[in-house]
């Protein structure tokens, strides 16, 4: 075989080989993503919703109202807070796809304008139902204490 035939094949083998390791580490980042997003969706079933169901009865008999959005690994609470207006007092949590991060779960507080950060999770499953009962609280507290208006 010509050297330059070799050459050229070795260079076609080469680059077919990175093509197959790209192709197999995107398939890998994907499939990671879509478990990341599955198991959102069950903490946010199995912890944060009833919790708020909880929560939304206490608010309910002090006469404020909620509202919860849903969709795919997203999770909107409004609250309705009586005498309160010109503020969202809105508690998101989304999933938030990093490059350098990978995958995290968010939760943000929206007042006025943009939101805060009120925590993010590196693993779905560490927002236990525990810990989502105090993040809302916590952050409940915290529209009930800034000024609306």
């Amino acid at each position: 075989m010509k050297d330059l035939n070799r050459l050229r094949l070795e260079r076609m083998i080469a680059r077919h080989e990175r093509h197959l390791t790209e192709r197999a580490e995107l398939d890998t980042a994907t499939a990671r993503r879509a478990r990341f997003r599955a198991e959102t969706e069950e903490i946010l079933t199995a912890n944060v919703v009833p919790v708020i169901a909880e929560l939304g009865q206490e608010l309910a008999r002090a006469g404020h109202a909620y509202r919860v959005e849903r969709g795919p690994t997203k999770l909107d609470l409004y609250l309705s807070i009586q005498g309160r207006t010109g503020s969202k007092d809105l508690i998101q949590f989304f999933v938030h796809d990093d490059a350098q991060r990978g995958c995290e779960l968010i939760v943000e507080l929206c007042l006025k304008r943009s939101g805060v950060q009120k925590g993010r999770y590196q693993h779905p499953s560490e927002l236990t139902r525990e810990v989502a009962e105090q993040l809302l609280v916590d952050t409940i507290e915290q529209i009930f204490a800034s000024p609306a208006n």
